[in-house]
């Protein structure tokens, strides 16, 4: 089961029931600090910044210029306070519905990394206050030929490293064009048919992620 709530974010619960039964369940939710319904703000690169912390996948935090790998773009969201961290759970779903041609399947995250600043004693507008909590899988959200489905994108929980922060930083490493081994390179013999992604698409130079979520 999937529950969402405004301040929540998007948590998993399993639930079995007979055949016949009828059965009343209460869940009880975790709050996602990252959430701008809980005061949390994002800023950084791209548009739609406050997508990535609406606690649903159904928006997306949008990004086009240079090649993803290289680029890297990042977001910093800020929370209402001092917050415990936990877990973070991320989503690298698209939106069906967006006009944009440029949200292809190969444009989804696929890898990233996190990294947190503690503002009652550090001066978050240096580097060198930002410290490293996690770097994931390089396959965080895995996919294979012919391209990446939807159960390969949505919403996953990584548990890290215990900390306390004023500000958490989000920020992409490759998309499913730039880093999935599935879609690089000449994977045929036909000549007129070029298959790797980076040089024969556009699609390594855009990125759509759905949801950042912190729980303490």
């Amino acid at each position: 089961m999937l529950v969402r709530a405004p301040g929540y974010g998007l948590q998993r619960f399993k639930l079995t029931v007979a055949a016949g039964q009828t059965v009343t369940k209460t869940f009880t939710l975790k709050q996602n600090v990252a959430s701008k319904a809980a005061g949390a703000s994002a800023a950084g690169a791209g548009t739609n910044l406050d997508d990535l912390i609406d606690d649903t996948e159904s928006t997306t935090w949008d990004f086009s210029g240079t090649a993803v790998n290289v680029t890297k773009p990042s977001v910093t969201i800020s929370f209402a306070g001092a917050k415990p961290v936990r877990t973070i759970a991320v989503s690298a779903l698209l939106d069906p519905d967006d006009p944009d041609a440029d949200e292809g399947r190969f444009s989804a995250l696929r890898s990233f990394k996190v990294e947190t600043c503690d503002g009652r004693t550090a001066n978050c507008s240096l580097p060198t206050s930002w410290r490293a909590l996690y770097t994931s899988p390089a396959d965080a959200f895995p996919s294979i030929v012919p391209r990446p489905l939807a159960p390969d994108l949505t919403l996953r929980t990584f548990d890290v490293p215990d900390t306390t922060a004023t500000q958490i930083r989000f920020t992409a490493l490759d998309n499913q064009c730039t880093g999935a081994p599935a879609y690089q390179g000449e994977l045929d013999n036909d000549p007129l048919n070029a298959t790797d992604c980076d040089t024969a698409s556009d699609q390594g130079t855009f990125l759509h992620a759905a949801e950042f979520e912190v729980f303490g």
